[in-house]
């Protein structure tokens, strides 16, 4: 079996595991807005994993990018959806209840996906495919918008785990910490 078709293999395990376990946690409860948005957070991740593991054993360079191009809809999205959740996790719901920071939380997955997704002529300047013996995999040219999405990332990801590191030392009882909301 090629290279390619194992890692595309171990791609579509995650997707099951992530999609099933969106299911599951939604299923505990549907009304709760912390696990709603797990939920998306785990569809993010489902959509991220589907599209890597066609992308990644593409017989074809225009097929490779399509699916290159629908992933950006779950790894472009994932970032602010994370942080979302740490905001409800670590009780700083009153912030989110301000429809203009939520605006402001989601606007860099929107600029993500019209330049990595919905525009197809930016989106094919940012891709640079080389199909290798384990699949296709992409080079940064380093353009703008590859730095601006590693700023959004990592502020996003260091601002979620400051959260949840400040919210786990204010935490009392392990009842508050095991009991966000």
């Amino acid at each position: 079996m090629p290279l390619s078709t194992i890692v595309s293999l171990v791609f579509f395990v995650a997707l099951l595991f992530y999609f099933f376990m969106g299911i599951y946690v939604l299923s505990l409860n549907i009304n709760s807005k912390l696990h709603r948005i797990f939920f998306l957070i785990c569809i993010s991740l489902s959509i991220w994993s589907l599209s890597f593991s066609i992308a990644n054993s593409a017989p074809t360079y225009d097929l490779c990018i399509l699916w290159r191009r629908i992933s950006a809809l779950g790894w472009g999205t994932m970032y602010s959806l994370i942080l979302h959740f740490t905001l409800i996790l670590t009780g700083k719901k009153k912030i989110l209840k301000n429809k203009w920071f939520l605006v402001a939380l989601y606007f860099p997955c929107i600029i993500k996906l019209y330049v990595f997704f919905l525009n197809k002529d930016m989106a094919a300047k940012q891709y640079n495919l080389i199909e290798t013996y384990a699949g296709w995999i992409n080079i940064t040219k380093g353009t703008l918008w590859d730095i601006l999405f590693s700023v959004y990332f990592l502020s996003y990801s260091i601002i979620s785990i400051s959260l949840a590191f400040s919210w786990g030392r204010k935490a009392k009882t392990e009842n508050e910490k095991n009991n966000p909301t």
